[in-house]
């Protein structure tokens, strides 16, 4: 399935890069003709004059990123592991957080430590951010409008966990973490790895134990419930898988399988989800009891005016 992902990508770019430059040159050969109206010499001296700007505006930015640093990622040679590990610990060393727990970086001990903490502090992040997605999307009911918010969570959060371990990442880490996030979280696992029951339990345990979703009925406002539940928690199981895969793989310290990580982040998610769900629930559900009450509460003083005005 990656491939055929890659090839539309790289198709949709080419289109783009294509249509950018069929513009520069109409551009560019208009600018040539009022230029050469006034003086043929003049005309040459705008056209090669833009030639050379556009070329060097596009050069510079390939340049930067050429010059950048290559990404932190562990080498498939276990010979390497080591030289990875040192230059790991030294960018660790100098993460503030790391500095205001006191922690060396220069033991093996000491690198695990640090890297706990900080998966310590990204599942915080990654919590707070499931949270935010599941009570906006759960209440939105807005399909584009919840999709755009939802992808403005999803890359503040990596980028969040990606300042978290490494500080000020460079374009070519950033670039390597969003491609892996992309390729292993986004992408959907085989039938057989989803259990669809799983993903449901937490919206019935919510319903079934939370005290206000207990006084609804199968009706029409119960039914809103459900899917106002139902819409937030898969936004919130997605966040969730999007957050553990940028983690772990910020957190590396040695080559990663992505088949097994799919796996494993969908299990860890699927484990925190349940937990998320039964917190915020209670949120949801009174918010839609709450709005049903006064509608009905309103329908009655609206049809008692009605009665007397019509007296």
């Amino acid at each position: 399935m990656r491939k055929p992902l890659k090839f539309m990508a790289l198709s949709i770019s080419a289109l783009l890069v294509l249509a950018l430059l069929m513009f520069i040159v109409n551009q560019v050969g208009q600018l040539f003709t009022l230029a050469s109206a006034v003086s043929p010499l003049l005309g040459q001296v705008v056209l090669w004059g833009s030639i050379l700007l556009f070329g060097a505006l596009l050069a510079t930015p390939i340049v930067a990123y050429l010059r950048l640093p290559k990404a932190l990622v562990p080498p498939r040679n276990p010979e390497k592991l080591p030289a990875y590990k040192q230059r790991l610990a030294q960018k660790l060393a100098r993460n503030p957080h790391v500095q205001k727990a006191g922690i060396s970086t220069q033991s093996p001990e000491g690198l695990t430590r640090a890297l706990n903490l900080l998966k310590q502090k990204a599942d915080e992040e990654i919590d707070r951010t499931a949270k935010a997605v599941f009570l906006t999307t759960a209440v939105s009911q807005n399909g584009k409008l919840d999709a755009l918010t939802v992808l403005a969570a999803h890359m503040r959060l990596v980028w969040r966990i990606a300042h978290l371990y490494h500080q000020r990442p460079g374009l070519k880490q950033l670039a390597y973490l969003y491609g892996n996030v992309a390729g292993t979280a986004l992408i959907t696992p085989g039938i057989e790895d989803l259990d669809i029951s799983e993903q449901l339990e937490p919206i019935m345990q919510a319903m079934a134990r939370n005290s206000a979703g207990s006084a609804l009925s199968i009706n029409s406002a119960g039914q809103m419930v459900i899917d106002s539940l139902f819409e937030g928690t898969v936004n919130a199981l997605l966040t969730l898988r999007i957050g553990i895969v940028a983690r772990n793989y910020c957190g590396l310290t040695e080559p990663l399988n992505r088949k097994v990580l799919r796996k494993n982040v969908l299990a860890e998610a699927s484990a925190r989800l349940g937990g998320l769900v039964m917190k915020t629930s209670g949120q949801v559900v009174t918010g839609v009891i709450k709005a049903t009450g006064r509608v009905g509460v309103n329908t009655v003083k609206s049809g008692a005016r009605a009665v007397a005005n019509t007296a």
